[in-house]
């Protein structure tokens, strides 16, 4: 599991084995991307998400590892672009 702090003060964290990405802020938790707790290939899923890390425009960066890929999105937007 990844855990990663934003500038505002959210945790966000990588759910390896419910292949989601969780955001914990002010207003509780809310789950990114991974909704149904399955894995997959589609642009909206993730298989195994083990790093993830954000740069300075607030994009997402997620290492997804069995899959092989690196998913990069805002994470104001619900869906991750490969």
């Amino acid at each position: 599991m990844g855990v990663v702090l934003d500038a505002d003060g959210d945790l966000f964290i990588t759910d390896i084995d419910g292949h989601r990405i969780i955001r914990w802020g002010p207003n509780g938790a809310q789950c990114l991307v991974g909704y149904s707790d399955t894995s997959g290939s589609e642009p909206h899923k993730l298989y195994h998400p083990t790093v993830m890390n954000f740069d300075s425009f607030d994009n997402m960066f997620v290492v997804g590892s069995d899959n092989q890929r690196v998913f990069r999105n805002s994470i104001w937007s619900p869906i991750l672009a490969t």
